[in-house]
C-alpha cells in the first residue's frame, strides 16, 4: 500500500537515518524512503538532510493538515521549496554543457575505431543522456535520483563505495565525455556528487605515477580527508600498470613506494582493521605475466596489504600479503548469450546478468569469513565504445539489474537460487562493503555517474476538482521490446504546486511506492490551500541513482 508523507506548517529538520561506523567508512545519513517511512524532508528525492531548510517536515500520517511556511495569523501560505528548472536540472557530475569544469556536454554518439582497425559509429544509449546545463552536483534536485543507495540495503549498515577510472580528458585515447579528470573542480563535484547519492568512498583505477589517474589523485585525497571521514578512497594498481612499466617486481615496488608516500598516509585512505593501507589489485590468475610478481619473495610491501580480484583473494587461492578479495561485474563468464530485438536493434547479451560469477564470489567469501570482503553491484554492460571491445553485453533491463543486484527476485539470471547483495547478508554473511561498478566507465556502459534509464517515458497529471492523479508511461528496454519499465523502480511520487506561471516550486506531499506499487492520487484539499490560482507538478523519483521524471503542470488551477 501506498504511505502518504505530507508537508506541515511547522517547518524544522531533524536528523535521519544514520551511517554506518566500518573500516570501510559510514554512508550518508538522510531521510527514509522506500516504504514511507518519515522524518526530515531534506529534499525532494531523499537526499543528503544536513544542514538542509527545506521548508517541509515529513510526517506520518494520511489525514488532511495544512501546508508551507505558516503566517503570522497562522494561516496557510505559500513557502517555495526550490525552483521549478531545479527539478530538471543536472544534479550529476557528469557533462551537460561546456561550463567548466567540462569541456563540452557528454553526447550518446561516437566514432570508436577498435584495434582490429574497424571504425563504427556507436550510439551509446545504455549511457543515458546528461541533463542541459552546467554541473549542480551536490544539490537533492534534479535528473538523478539522490534516494540514498543505503536504501537498497534496508537495515545494513554496509557502506556502498563506487569504483572510478579518472582516465578523461582531452588526448587519453579515450572517448570523449567532457570530462577533465586533472581537473581539480572536476574531482570535487564528482566527490559531492557521490556523497549527495550516499556513496561511502571510491577506489581509483590506477595506471602508475604521471598518469591522469595518478593526477587526480591529490583532489580525491583532499576532498575526502575535508568530508571528516564520511567519504574515504583508496587505489588499485591496473594490469596495464605493468604493461608499461614492465612485469617485474621492480616496478611493483615502485609502484608501492610512490603510493606510500603520496596517498596511502592520507587520514582518509582506507585501511583494515590493524590499520595497514589496503592496496587493490585489477590482477588475478587470468592474467598470467602479471599475477606471479605478486608472490615474488622481493616485494617491499611497506606495510600495506593487498586486496585482489577475484578468485584470488581469499585463503588457499591467494598471493602472500592478501586479506582479501573484491567482486567484479563479469560479462563473459560462460554463462552464455541469447540475442533480443529492441528499438536500437539486436543485440546478443549474457542470460545471467552476472549473477553466475557474483554466486561464487559469494560463496567464496561465505567460506572465508574473516577475510575483508567487498562484493559488487552493477547496471549492466556493454561495451562498444570501447576500443578493446569485445562486443559483451549484460541488458540494463529498465534499471532492472541494478536493482537485481541489491535484492534478487524471481528467477532473474536463469536461478531462483541466485543472491544479490541484501540476500546475502540477511542470510547471515558479512561484507565489508559492496563497490559499485562503476561510477564512470562509459567506454563499457557500466558507468551511473549520469543515472540509469529505466524507461518512464511521460507522467501525465490532471487535476479534477480537488483530485489530483498522475499517470506513467513506460517504454520498451530498447535491447529487448519484451521487456518495459515499471513502478519497480520508483521510490516515491513528490508532489509540488506553484503559482500560475511561477518560477518557484512548493512541496506539497510524498506518495511513496512499497512492493512495485504507487499510489497515484491526491486529494489537495485537505492541504487548506489558500490563495492561488495554484498549478501542479509530480515527479517521479527513482530509487537509488535511477533518473527522475517530472510532470505537469496541470491544465486546471487550484483553488
Amino acid at each position: 500500500m501506498a504511505t502518504l508523507s505530507l508537508c506541515l506548517a511547522a517547518c524544522s529538520t531533524a536528523p535521519s537515518g544514520g551511517g554506518s561506523s566500518s573500516a570501510a567508512g559510514g554512508s550518508t545519513g538522510s531521510r527514509g524512503s522506500s516504504g514511507g517511512s518519515t522524518g526530515t524532508r531534506g529534499s525532494a528525492n531523499g537526499g543528503p538532510t544536513a544542514g538542509a531548510s527545506s521548508g517541509a517536515s515529513g510526517s506520518s500520517g494520511a489525514g488532511g493538515s495544512s501546508a508551507g511556511g505558516s503566517s503570522s495569523g497562522g494561516g496557510w501560505s505559500f513557502a517555495a521549496t526550490t525552483s521549478l528548472a531545479s527539478l530538471s536540472q543536472n544534479d550529476s557530475s557528469a557533462c551537460g554543457a561546456a561550463a567548466s569544469p567540462c569541456t563540452g556536454a557528454w553526447s550518446q554518439t561516437h566514432t570508436v575505431t577498435y584495434q582490429s582497425g574497424a571504425t563504427t559509429q556507436v550510439d551509446a544509449f545504455w549511457d543515458e543522456a546528461v541533463a542541459a546545463g552546467a554541473q549542480a552536483p551536490g544539490s537533492a534536485y534534479g535528473h538523478v535520483s539522490k534516494v540514498p543507495i543505503s536504501t537498497l540495503l534496508p537495515g545494513r549498515t554496509v557502506p556502498v563505495w563506487v569504483e572510478t577510472q579518472n582516465w578523461w580528458r582531452a588526448g587519453s585515447g579515450h572517448v570523449d565525455n567532457g570530462e577533465e579528470s586533472t581537473n581539480a573542480m572536476q574531482i570535487a563535484n564528482q566527490v559531492a556528487d557521490m556523497m549527495s547519492r550516499g556513496f561511502a568512498g571510491q577506489v581509483v583505477d590506477w595506471y602508475g605515477p604521471g598518469t591522469t589517474a595518478d593526477l587526480a589523485l591529490p583532489a580525491i585525497r583532499s576532498n575526502a580527508e575535508a568530508s571528516g571521514s564520511a567519504f574515504r578512497f583508496a587505489v588499485m594498481i591496473d594490469k596495464g600498470y605493468f604493461d608499461s612499466c614492465g612485469n617485474t617486481v621492480a616496478c611493483l615496488n615502485s609502484a608501492i613506494d610512490h603510493l606510500v608516500k603520496n596517498d596511502t598516509p592520507s587520514s582518509a585512505y582506507l585501511t583494515d582493521a590493524t590499520g595497514a593501507p589496503l592496496i587493490f589489485f585489477f590482477i588475478n590468475s587470468y592474467y598470467p605475466n602479471q599475477y606471479p610478481i605478486l608472490s615474488d619473495s622481493g616485494i617491499n610491501y611497506q606495510g600495506t596489504r593487498f586486496v585482489m580480484y577475484e578468485p584470488n583473494g581469499f585463503s588457499g587461492n591467494d598471493p602472500p600479503n592478501t586479506v582479501g578479495e573484491y567482486a567484479w561485474v563479469n560479462p563473459q563468464d560462460g554463462a552464455g548469450n541469447t540475442t533480443t530485438t529492441g528499438s536500437a536493434g539486436s543485440f546478443p547479451w549474457e542470460t545471467d546478468f552476472g549473477f553466475k560469477d557474483l554466486d561464487s564470489f559469494f560463496a567464496a567469501a561465505a567460506q572465508n569469513p574473516g577475510s575483508f570482503a567487498v562484493s559488487e553491484a552493477h547496471k549492466g554492460f556493454e561495451d562498444d565504445l570501447a576500443s578493446w571491445s569485445g562486443h559483451r553485453i549484460i541488458d540494463q533491463r529498465c534499471g532492472e539489474s541494478w536493482l537485481q543486484t541489491f535484492a534478487h527476485q524471481g528467477s532473474c539470471g536463469g536461478s531462483a537460487s541466485y543472491q544479490g547483495n541484501l540476500d546475502f547478508l540477511n542470510a547471515g554473511n558479512r561484507l565489508d562493503f559492496v563497490m559499485v561498478d562503476t561510477w564512470d566507465d562509459y567506454e563499457e556502459g557500466s558507468e551511473i555517474e549520469t543515472g540509469l534509464d529505466d524507461c518512464l517515458t511521460s507522467l501525465s497529471v490532471t487535476l479534477t476538482g480537488s483530485t489530483l492523479a498522475w499517470s506513467p508511461t513506460w517504454g520498451q528496454d530498447p535491447m529487448n521490446a519484451e521487456v518495459s519499465g515499471s513502478e519497480a523502480t520508483l521510490d516515491h511520487y513528490a508532489v509540488y504546486l506553484a503559482a500560475q506561471g511561477g518560477a518557484e516550486v512548493m512541496w506539497l506531499a510524498d506518495v511513496a511506492c512499497s512492493g512495485g506499487a504507487c499510489g497515484h492520487t491526491l486529494d489537495v484539499s485537505t492541504f487548506g490551500i489558500a490563495g492561488g490560482p495554484y498549478v501542479f507538478y509530480v515527479q517521479a523519483v527513482g530509487k537509488p541513482s535511477i533518473v527522475n521524471t517530472l510532470g505537469g503542470p496541470t491544465a486546471q488551477s487550484y483553488p
